[in-house]
């Protein structure tokens, strides 16, 4: 009897803190009807959780929502917070739990909007780590559900987004715009705008494919312009790195740095950890083109540990090829050349198409055999023909050009000009162009025009660059 005596008072001590701490502390106040035995402590946690959440704290959301769940809640409660649970452990990097904890929301719902929701979240997660074909099949469900009932465009917008996003790394430029060109439409007729920035940045994928550089520069900038009217500063950050491959490529590496630092700091902390992998290896490359090799060594490891983690694989690998080129290119050309060709002997023929770029890059300017040059030529040149990474294909022909001029070689740089000038569908970027005017300029042994590129290249930091063509004035 005294023990059920001390129990009620202490229900009723913790129901008044709890009363106490609403509107004060989401957590006391959730933690406090918990300890009350209150029924309505499950969807205080999921508050509580969603407060987190909106200050970015994923760890401790993901600690309140799994409480949550352990008190067992039934109907929409338990939908919320198994939805929650799985945006949570995307946002940690945690993809396959993540997929796991939307396929149970969805099994806990009869509503369209709300199953909608769970598929895709988990089409979304299963994306990153490479499950496509799982992720394709919820998608397929989702748009199935999405088609059958009305007012579900916002949802219709996610979903032909995240379709964009596979196709994206299936190199299928086509669908990829098609798609992402569909999810801005439908974003902008339901009226959200946090998904037509999402579009948006899909857009700015979809050129990368294709070589419409200058259109992705622009596409970037609307992006930002309008995470900037909105507010949507998780979205800004967590696609900050797209701005920063627009400044690399308009040859502003100072700019640039600023972008891939702001999305290696911000984007883990937003929820979008596998994007500051994409920021941190953006930054390497930048930095191994200013001849900055300690500081792009640094972010080159830092995007082979995070993408460990996160489970995003082909990035990774890009970042891989480029720490080798940081540490070992300069000091121990031989050794880089041996692990260029051993990373690129490694590459399955989707990666090769993706990430093979970055390899055949470093391998052209490693090798000191004219042999090796033509081999990754020819690698290059059959990946082209296919589906493939247009992005990718315009720092290798950089390189190539750099290391034909390297060695002197005008024939094969004017070749790779010829193709880089042919890849750009629009107005040729400033980094591409300052390549192309090098190999132009070398073969007609244009002297004056060598010491112009020479300046220019000085002024925009790109310094290997710029000793490559100091040699070619010397020999002019």
């Amino acid at each position: 009897m005294l023990a059920s005596l001390l129990r009620r008072d202490r229900r009723a001590l913790h129901s008044a803190a709890a009363r106490w701490f609403a509107g004060r502390d989401a957590i006391l106040h959730a933690r406090h009807l918990d300890f009350s035995e209150d029924p309505d402590a499950a969807r205080a946690y999921l508050e509580a959780a969603r407060v987190e959440v909106s200050s970015y704290r994923f760890t401790t959301a993901e600690d309140l929502l799994t409480r949550g769940l352990a008190l067992g809640p039934r109907g929409e409660a338990a939908f919320a917070l198994q939805l929650l649970k799985g945006e949570v452990l995307t946002a940690l990097g945690r993809n396959d739990d993540g997929a796991g904890a939307y396929r149970a929301a969805a099994e806990l719902s009869e509503d369209p909007a709300a199953r909608c929701r769970a598929w895709l979240g988990a089409a979304y997660a299963l994306r990153i780590v490479e499950k496509h074909d799982e992720g394709l099949e919820l998608l397929n469900r989702a748009q199935t559900l999405a088609a059958g009932n009305d007012g579900l465009e916002s949802e219709r917008a996610q979903i032909h987004f995240v379709r964009g996003t596979f196709h994206f790394h299936r190199m299928d430029s086509t669908q990829c715009e098609s798609d992402q060109r569909m999810a801005h439409e439908l974003a902008k007729k339901s009226g959200n705008r946090e998904m037509e920035a999402w579009a948006l940045t899909g857009l700015v994928r979809s050129t990368y494919l294709t070589g419409q550089f200058a259109r992705a520069a622009t596409l970037t900038r609307e992006y930002l312009d309008l995470c900037k009217r909105y507010d949507l500063e998780h979205v800004k950050y967590a696609q900050i790195h797209m701005m920063g491959f627009t400044l690399h490529l308009e040859a502003r590496i100072d700019e640039a740095m600023e972008c891939f630092r702001a999305s290696r700091e911000h984007a883990p902390r937003v929820g979008a950890p596998r994007q500051a992998v994409i920021g941190a290896m953006g930054g390497a490359a930048a930095l191994v083109d200013a001849g900055r090799l300690p500081e792009a060594a640094e972010f080159a490891r830092a995007a082979i540990d995070l993408s460990q983690r996160v489970g995003e694989r082909l990035f990774g690998l890009c970042a891989r090829a480029l720490l080798i080129r940081a540490e070992d290119l300069e000091s121990q050309p031989e050794l880089a050349e041996r692990e260029l060709r051993s990373g690129w002997d490694r590459l399955d023929d989707a990666s090769h198409r993706f990430v093979g770029w970055w390899f055949l890059g470093g391998l052209m300017l490693a090798t000191d055999d004219a042999s090796c040059r033509r081999w990754a030529a020819e690698q290059a040149s059959t990946m082209a023909s296919a589906h493939t990474y247009g992005l990718g294909r315009l720092y290798f022909l950089n390189d190539a050009i750099a290391a034909s001029l390297r060695a002197g070689e005008t024939s094969p740089a004017v070749d790779f000009a010829d193709q880089l000038e042919a890849l750009h569908q629009g107005e040729m970027m400033p980094l591409a162009a300052l390549h192309v005017r090098a190999a132009r300029a070398a073969a007609s042994s244009d002297k004056p025009a060598l010491v112009a590129i020479h300046e220019d290249a000085h002024r925009a930091g790109l310094l290997p660059f710029a000793a490559i063509v100091e040699a070619l004035i010397e020999k002019a």
